[in-house]
């Protein structure tokens, strides 16, 4: 729950014009909390770990894996609007 307290806090950015050829959706703060503790349920992030989102959007999933200190985390997308 601190996890999704911590990123709930965090501006809520959406596509104004979504990309359907990109897929472009948000991610909610529930399903991000739910992908990032089961990456560190099987040490996949957290500590010692470097995390690469392709397509990273809005950077949601980034900026959980950073929350739990991951130790580098790189966000990329084509799309220079995301």
């Amino acid at each position: 729950k601190h996890l999704e307290y911590s990123l709930s806090s965090l501006p809520n950015r959406v596509f104004p014009n979504p990309k359907v050829a990109l897929e472009q959706y948000p991610t909610s703060v529930h399903l991000t909390s739910s992908i990032v503790l089961t990456a560190l349920s099987k040490n996949d992030a957290g500590p010692g770990t470097t995390i690469l989102d392709l397509g990273c959007g809005t950077g949601m999933l980034g900026l959980g894996f950073a929350l739990v200190r991951s130790d580098m985390v790189y966000l990329v997308d084509c799309d220079p609007e995301a």
